[in-house]
């Protein structure tokens, strides 16, 4: 119903006819006058009336001309036109009805008619627009649900549409992929036929209460698809409710995570393999974190706490304020400082302090740990700490007896011996130890990196394959770690043999220009292995995996370290002997160098040339510790030349028998 009157534009050269319409038209409907047809054109694009009421006999413009131009225009040619004439013939009606024309009054005007009709177009015109619109509406819902069910058909998640019995009424494409059941094989049956036994009673017991409350539920379901493979499955089902409230139908929007539960099966296992190793490492194994808001907590410590610091790992999960409690007072400020001096400048936290507990009991702890910072500002520990109380007891006692040290001197000699050969035990049975756990280690981190591997293949989403390569990377970072913490412990342990196979010096160095070049070209290096006349060919026997890994080590920390210039390697024969040779091999590079005094403890385990370097260039700095012992059981020598800006030459001899199998002779 119109909430204004209806506007009417009358366009008329006679003020006589003019006054009778508006005497016939007031009060029901707001009548706009013109006496022209240019005028009433004009006033028409103005104020776009309703229905117009259009003289044709006019001078200088007729009524057939402005209804013409009224309906050439694409914003006035829908407004209703009634002509008013006093012509009769039929020639003048037809033109007009062929100009656009609705209808024709003819003079002199039956005021009822008029007013009937006038009434009626407009209602007429009210109500295509009404059609026009509602068909406008209709057309723009019917897109929507087209896209809607577009993007149903499309999801990557699987769809399940169900009436209120649970039969099911609809399935999309993904569906079909994930289960094996096609559409038509799944109409009409029951969302069970995917159960596998598996997901307890419980769960769906809390989906239809859920659902019978006219609520949504989400969880997950392990379920089996047609093949009887099972998957696991993340479900949100929810009711469908019409206009009126009430419940028609269900829906179920479904992603097979699989491979995620995988991943998280395998690190729970990875992680429960290592409590089980830090509950054998004497003192307790943790991670101590500095939040950015300056609160400490113990992110995971082994059960080992409750002997150390006499609390449980959960008390101090989120809070280390019961650890920090009993620190002796007269140690707390060094420990703080040595915390924040850690944390400052990311170095190794070592520190050797005294606990005093409620009964008054006073014990030395000596903790060791690496940080490292954490995306939101905060530093990370991990390590260890170990009761070292005897140790100190035993220090204080060599103290206060050193006064009777000369007259002791023969038995404390003999206690000295001991203990030495104990702690040299010890620090066999640590590397023997390290050795074993580093096996045990690579064990399941190979299984993570093959899942991995195999997850990224698999998955198309870009997100997932992003997190994968991290994990990926991650794990062979720490995979070569191991292998070094094995070598070194292998070396300490006095466990390492080197192999004895006939094999021509060509093939590892082959072998390692094809590993070291690409390396090379991708940081824009030089990169060229110069032999002497001959030398490819020399037969020999030794371990050529072990001086693969000499060379592979010292050209990867020359390609590390260098930005810009030239990594060249050259090989040369030093001396023969009867039944070996020396082999003299040199490394140069352009790069940072190396200044005097870091040169000295460069061959050292655990040593680089300068902290900031494992910040920056990462390693762990066992590797040149590692290809020093591997050069001295080869029966030689290694050196370094370097000057800090200027580029480095590490050379290194080597002793080799010579090939005994025939075949390399030739």
């Amino acid at each position: 119903m119109r909430e204004t009157k209806p506007v009417i534009l009358a366009i008329d050269d006679t003020p006589a006819n003019l006054m009778t319409l508006g005497s016939a038209l007031v009060g029901e409907f707001d009548l706009r006058i013109s006496t022209s047809g240019m005028h009433g054109l004009e006033l028409a694009a103005t104020i776009r009336p309703d229905l117009i009421l259009l003289d044709v006999m006019m001078p200088e413009m007729d009524g057939f001309e402005v209804c013409r131009r009224l309906k050439a225009d694409e914003q006035l040619k829908l407004i209703p036109v009634i002509f008013i004439t006093a012509l009769s013939d039929t020639e003048s009606e037809s033109r007009g009805l062929a100009l656009g024309a609705a209808d024709f009054l003819a003079k002199p005007l039956n005021i009822g008619i008029a007013r009937q009709r006038i009434r009626n177009l407009i209602d007429r015109e009210t109500l295509r627009q009404q059609v026009a619109m509602q068909r406008d509406q209709l057309a723009s819902q019917l897109e929507t649900l087209r896209n809607l069910s577009t993007a149903v058909e499309q999801s990557p998640a699987s769809v399940v549409i169900t009436d209120l019995e649970a039969c099911i009424q609809y399935v999309n494409p993904r569906f079909t992929e994930v289960t094996g059941y096609s559409s038509a094989e799944a109409m009409g049956q029951n969302p069970r036929i995917l159960q596998s036994g598996k997901t307890d009673k419980a769960t769906y017991e809390k989906v239809w209460n859920a659902l019978s409350a006219g609520e949504p539920w989400k969880g997950d379901l392990f379920n089996k698809r047609k093949n009887g493979e099972f998957y696991w499955e993340e479900a949100q089902i929810a009711p469908v409710k019409n206009p009126a409230g009430d419940i028609t139908h269900y829906v179920a929007v479904k992603t097979d995570i699989t491979l995620r539960k995988q991943l998280e099966l395998a690190k729970d296992e990875l992680l429960d393999r290592l409590r089980k190793i830090a509950s054998r490492v004497p003192g307790v194994v943790y991670q101590y974190r500095l939040r950015p808001d300056g609160t400490f907590c113990f992110p995971f410590a082994s059960e080992a706490i409750r002997q150390i610091y006499r609390v449980s790992p959960e008390s101090v999960l989120d809070d280390a304020s019961a650890v920090h409690a009993i620190l002796h007072p007269d140690d707390y400020a060094a420990i703080v400082a040595s915390i924040q001096r850690s944390a400052e400048t990311l170095t190794p936290w070592r520190h050797e302090y005294r606990v005093r507990f409620e009964d008054a009991t006073v014990r030395w702890l000596f903790g060791d740990a690496l940080p490292e910072r954490e995306a939101d500002g905060g530093t990370l520990w991990h390590g260890f700490i170990t009761d070292v109380t005897e140790r100190k007891q035993i220090e204080a006692e060599l103290a206060d007896h050193r006064a009777h040290l000369e007259a002791m001197v023969q038995v404390r000699t003999l206690d000295l011996s001991i203990a030495k050969e104990a702690a040299e035990a010890a620090s066999r049975a640590k590397s023997t130890f390290l050795a074993t756990m580093s096996h045990e280690l690579r064990t399941p981190l190979n299984g993570i990196i093959g899942l991995t591997g195999l997850a990224a293949r698999r998955t198309t989403d870009e997100r997932v394959k992003d997190m994968l390569g991290k994990v990926d990377r991650s794990s062979h970072q720490l995979l070569a770690i191991i292998n070094d913490i094995l070598d070194i412990s292998k070396i300490e342990a006095e466990r390492l043999t080197l192999a004895m196979v006939d094999f021509r010096l060509g093939e590892v160095l082959d072998n390692v220009q094809r590993l070291i070049a690409p390396k090379a070209t991708e940081k824009g290096l030089f990169f060229d292995v110069d032999r002497s006349m001959g030398i490819a060919d020399l037969p020999v026997r030794g371990d050529p995996l072990r001086l693969g890994q000499v060379l592979l080590n010292l050209l990867g920390n020359a390609v590390k370290f260098t930005a810009e210039g030239r990594v060249t390697t050259s090989v040369e024969l030093v001396e023969a002997f009867p039944d070996a040779v020396s082999i003299r091999f040199r490394v140069t590079d352009t790069g940072v160098g190396i200044a005097p005094e870091d040169q000295k403890r460069l061959f050292s385990a655990f040593e680089q040339a300068d902290g900031s370097m494992t910040r920056r260039y990462g390693g762990t700095g066992l590797g040149l510790a590692i290809t020093k012992r591997l050069v001295q059981l080869m029966g030689g020598e290694i050196c370094v030349e370097s000057e800090v800006g200027q580029g480095s030459t590490f050379w290194l001899t080597v002793r080799l028998g010579k090939a005994m199998d025939a075949s390399r002779q030739r």
